[in-house]
């Protein structure tokens, strides 16, 4: 039995699906997805799905606080960042503006990455990004744990050589793949009903 943990950057992947059916693939089962690209003899033990809410956008954060109940039900844990605003420069105008930058994320995920592996908890690491920041970490991990196999999961229409490099494996999701794996739109989870959102 090799123990798999699995580690998901939220926004990586958020970006890439808002395209694909008018972003009706966003209800997606995490573990689910995963656990298509595993081997028989491996057992998922972990999924942990890095994200944070976007204050920018407040009628939002609702609709994200249900996904993420709907991803505890069946055994995704969160890991919270937090966006900070940032004032921003303009080439075209030669003025500034707010935005936001997410804060937090990389490391925590990078952190777990190597926690785990320190601790011996994982023999099989997939790490589901196209977020080249990753790069050290998957090369420390490699040079510091050979045998734990890596696996590199993109979302679709992403590719980071630099990941694939530094991974044993890698494959690049398809749309049917997302549409395969889909939450159920009404979810019964210690006693309350979880509904997909309308607008989700």
């Amino acid at each position: 039995m090799a123990r798999v943990h699995a580690f998901i950057d939220g926004f990586n992947l958020y970006h890439r699906l808002k395209g694909i059916d008018g972003g009706k693939c966003r209800w997606l089962d995490l573990r689910g997805l995963v656990s298509r690209f595993l081997e028989k003899e491996d057992e998922l033990q972990r999924v942990v799905y890095f994200t944070a809410y976007f204050r920018g956008k407040p009628e939002a954060i609702p609709r994200h606080k249900v996904y993420i109940d709907a991803l505890a039900s069946v055994g995704v844990e969160k890991m919270l960042g937090r966006f900070q605003p940032v004032k921003r420069h303009c080439r075209l105008c030669n003025g500034h503006y707010k935005s936001h930058e997410e804060k937090k994320t990389d490391v925590q995920l990078s952190v777990q990455i190597l926690r785990g592996a320190f601790r011996g908890e994982y023999d099989k690491l997939v790490l589901l990004t196209a977020d080249s920041d990753q790069v050290p970490t998957l090369a420390e991990l490699r040079d510091g744990f050979p045998a734990i196999h890596t696996k590199v999961l993109f979302p679709p229409g992403q590719k980071t050589d630099e990941l694939s490099k530094h991974a044993d494996s890698h494959h690049r999701l398809q749309e049917k793949h997302l549409r395969e794996c889909q939450l159920p739109n009404l979810i019964e989870s210690e006693g309350k009903m979880i509904a997909r959102p309308d607008s989700w």
